[in-house]
């Protein structure tokens, strides 16, 4: 999925510069009425950490407690070696609290490359914290000039109508799943967010 953060690279695509120029404000203004973002509240902390320390812990046992089934790992050695230490992609956290002395709700790995925001991996406790979220993070694409957000997320996602809200449009990119054995049972069941280490 894909989120125009400017209208004017892409209305440049399509008519000459000039009428782009004219169209930009009014196709943003549409764009800003129609997404959920502007009517989700800005409510509790938005910071960018430095590293996955204790409070990610503390986040990964309410998550763990709060669902049922397999979860993926979301402790902190786990994420500062997945995110913080890798070699090839420089992330960036943003995290979500209550208020200053509350434990994480939240929070969306993300990378910005040549004007464009990647989101890696985004996980909540709770749905409201999940939209402020990415409230914040498209409020921080527009202030580091970002043209797009994009997410790669597979068509069985709970996250998919969620960000079909905020105005992300499918990019009409795939990517492909490939298992070894008998897997016939699961394979429409994947979801998931980045390879390990980019493999």
């Amino acid at each position: 999925l894909i989120k125009p953060v400017k209208a004017l690279p892409y209305l440049k695509k399509y008519v000459n510069p000039t009428v782009a120029r004219l169209a930009a404000p009014v196709a943003e203004l549409a764009m800003k009425i129609g997404c959920r973002e502007t009517y989700v509240s800005s409510d509790g902390i938005f910071e960018e950490m430095e590293e996955a320390g204790a409070l990610f812990d503390g986040f990964r046992r309410d998550f763990k407690s709060s669902q049922s089934g397999a979860t993926g790992d979301h402790g902190s050695a786990y994420l500062q070696w997945k995110y913080f230490n890798n070699p090839v992609k420089k992330s960036r956290v943003l995290a979500c609290r209550k208020d200053e002395n509350g434990g994480v709700l939240g929070y969306v790995f993300f990378s910005v490359t040549d004007d464009k925001m990647e989101i890696s991996d985004i996980i909540a406790l709770e749905d409201n914290c999940a939209e402020r979220l990415l409230k914040q993070l498209i409020i921080k694409a527009g202030s580091e000039r970002c043209r797009s957000i994009s997410i790669m997320l597979s068509e069985k996602s709970p996250w998919l109508k969620k960000l079909k809200g905020f105005l992300f449009l499918d990019a009409g990119s795939n990517a492909s799943v490939y298992c070894y054995g008998d897997c016939g049972a699961a394979s429409g069941n994947w979801h998931f967010f980045e390879g390990e280490r980019n493999i």
